[in-house]
């Protein structure tokens, strides 16, 4: 994934760096990393920032739900959770 991507993907979040990370589970040094272009984003984290990327995430037998409606209800956690369960299928 490109530096300049992660950018992308976490401004139209709305989010900090710091707050990004944590939505990545990651520190908030690797984003400025990422985003620099000084260190490459792994497979697992890069699946979880494609489904952050689409806007929405949604599963089977429930109504399509924005990653933002996500953060606010739900908080970073219980968001990260429910990104790693679905992001296998």
């Amino acid at each position: 994934m490109k530096p300049r991507r992660v950018t992308q993907i976490r401004k139209n979040l709305g989010l900090t760096q710091i707050e990004f990370a944590s939505l990545v589970n990651a520190h908030h040094m690797t984003v400025s990393r990422w985003e620099r272009g000084t260190l490459k984003v792994n497979i697992y984290t890069e699946k979880i920032m494609e489904h952050l990327e689409n806007g929405f995430y949604s599963w089977p037998g429930r109504n399509e739900i924005t990653i933002s409606d996500m953060l606010l209800t739900a908080g970073p956690i219980e968001t990260f959770c429910h990104l790693i369960y679905w992001s296998k299928y």
